[in-house]
């Protein structure tokens, strides 16, 4: 009876990840709009995931190694040890970038109000590419833009490539560490 509890319990404590690629573009948009990033790493590609992983590490060491401690100091809090940085899973850098776009929004007041399926092109059966409009507002001002979604299969399940912003974020670390 206890093993049927803890395996109920674990079936509920982490959602299956979407067998469509459009539920998990809908699921990512739900995330977006009401700002709640706390699943968004169950969601995202685990390619990319590992390449978050490893730039993390790399960019971490490659700063200690000079000295400098300022992206530990940004994603810790403080500076840490080798062992810590090798053992933070790439969800945990996921969650911190997530969070610094999140408090950046909040503190310009940037909202992603609704989003639209403009189109979709199925690359090959393991890549789909969605292109969609976000309806976003700040300060009482609304405005639209166009990005690209791509979604890949991995398995069975469908999993979503770092979306643009995830990118810009990633790509400043790369490039202010200098390991690009």
């Amino acid at each position: 009876m206890r093993i049927l509890i803890l395996l109920a319990m674990l079936a509920t404590a982490t959602p299956a990840l979407a067998n469509e690629p459009g539920e998990v573009l809908d699921a990512y948009f739900n995330i977006l709009t009401s700002r709640d990033f706390a699943t968004i790493a169950q969601m995202m590609d685990e390619d990319d995931m590992a390449r978050l992983k490893s730039m993390m590490d790399v960019a971490m060491k490659a700063e200690a190694d000079r000295g400098v401690y300022q992206l530990q100091e940004r994603v810790f809090g403080e500076r840490v040890d080798m062992e810590t940085i090798e053992s933070t899973t790439a969800e945990f850098y996921l969650e911190e970038i997530a969070g610094e776009i999140l408090t950046a929004a909040n503190r310009s007041h940037f909202f992603v109000d609704d989003w639209h399926l403009i189109g979709s092109v199925a690359e090959t059966d393991e890549v789909v590419h969605y292109v969609v409009r976000l309806d976003m507002s700040q300060d009482g001002k609304t405005s639209q833009e166009i990005f690209v979604y791509t979604l890949v299969l991995h398995g069975e399940d469908w999993q979503l490539k770092f979306p643009p912003t995830i990118k810009q974020i990633i790509t400043s670390l790369e490039a202010s560490t200098n390991i690009r």
